[in-house]
């Protein structure tokens, strides 16, 4: 499971992003975007007619919309909203290739703790699930509020604790439920660093506009510092096979601060398994 959180900001860790990119997120998740599958090898469109709406308008425009409209009941003009604050968060639940439960059933399971741990389940905006990917997975946006008032500061938070805090709970409730734990132990420091090489080699391999940038310096530390998330979220070429998301780093830059957590396997004897991080 990881997250995060969209916004406009301009400066500092942050690209510049005009409010097209909620449209733009939405239009991943609901493969409106995508008008030519080739440039996207990843997604086998044969299979794409399986993905599935839980939640929500089945276009990126309506997904816009929608957000819109909670932002609005919290006294806000979405158009004026303050610039830096997070207007959508991004939930990302993913399975192993292996797993033999039920899809549904845990797909479901991790729309509603992500609406009981981020403010109630009416901020949902979207769920839809995604079974034209190696790694089948659900992608939850969610307008972050909480008593009538805009959260994203709170449930966006970006720190260790905090991430540490959602992992540990998603694994309580719905993962370790489920037959999930996470990997067995730790990489060691050497076998990190060659997945964060790893990752960098497969984006300058594809030319991903990240790798042109003037934050490109920073994403490669982000990379280096937490190469098993990144290798998670955008997919690598290595002995290991994560598979859990291959969305350009470019596209998830600019939408904002990736916080990724993470991922989870399948347990053999059916029983999570506690490992520290």
């Amino acid at each position: 499971m990881s997250r995060r959180g969209l916004k406009y900001k301009t400066g500092g860790k942050f690209a510049h992003v005009n409010r097209s990119i909620v449209k733009a997120a939405a239009g991943h998740n609901t493969r409106e975007s995508i008008k030519d599958f080739d440039a996207y090898p990843h997604i086998d469109c044969t299979r794409t007619h399986l993905n599935e709406y839980l939640i929500g308008p089945r276009s990126a425009v309506g997904i816009a919309e929608a957000v819109d409209e909670l932002i609005r009941e919290t006294g806000h003009n979405p158009d004026t909203y303050r610039l830096d604050g997070v207007r959508v968060m991004e939930v990302l639940c993913s399975l192993p290739p292996t797993f033999e439960g039920d899809q549904g059933a845990y797909f479901r399971d991790c729309v509603s703790w992500a609406g009981s741990r981020y403010g109630g389940h009416d901020n949902i905006v979207s769920a839809i699930a995604h079974h034209d990917e190696g790694a089948p997975h659900v992608h939850i946006l969610l307008v972050p509020r909480m008593d009538g008032n805009m959260r994203g500061g709170k449930f966006a938070d970006t720190r260790r604790n905090a991430l540490i805090a959602d992992q540990a709970d998603f694994r309580a409730v719905v993962a370790g439920p489920h037959g999930l734990c996470l990997p067995a132990q730790a990489m060691a420091d050497e076998e990190r660093r060659a997945l964060a090489a790893r990752v960098v080699a497969v984006m300058m391999r594809e030319a991903d506009p990240a790798t042109k940038s003037r934050g490109w310096a920073w994403i490669r530390q982000a990379i280096e510092a937490d190469p098993e998330g990144a290798a998670a979220y955008f997919g690598e070429e290595g002995e290991k096979s994560y598979d859990f998301d291959s969305r350009k780093m470019g596209e998830v830059i600019s939408c904002g601060l990736l916080s990724p957590l993470p991922t989870f396997s399948a347990a053999p004897s059916g029983v999570p398994e506690r490992v520290e991080r």
